[in-house]
């Protein structure tokens, strides 16, 4: 499913992505390639999945663990690609 949200993304290659709930950056490494001058930041809320994820980190490729409810950009990404994390959420997190 992952892949096919990514075919659907219309990118010129200098955009800035974020990956929510990038899990173990295998499609936030296909992001990356998609975007050689931009760049790509992976955000997952499992340290285990972002360490294992950071096998991946280039220079237009990073990881970064947090807690959802962390988040505090503005501004800061073109595009938010989440291939799952959204349905991780409680129900009383959405509106």
């Amino acid at each position: 499913m992952g892949r096919r949200l990514m075919a659907g993304l219309e990118l010129n290659g200098d955009e800035a992505v974020l990956d929510f709930g990038c899990g173990d950056g295998v499609l936030t490494e296909q992001l990356a390639m998609l975007v050689p001058d931009g760049r790509v930041v992976g955000l997952d809320t499992s340290e285990g999945m972002i360490q294992t994820a950071m096998q991946y980190k280039k220079d237009n490729l990073d990881f970064i663990h947090m807690d959802n409810n962390d988040l505090d950009y503005t501004n800061e990404f073109d595009v938010i690609f989440s291939n799952a994390a959204l349905g991780e959420r409680p129900r009383s997190a959405c509106p």
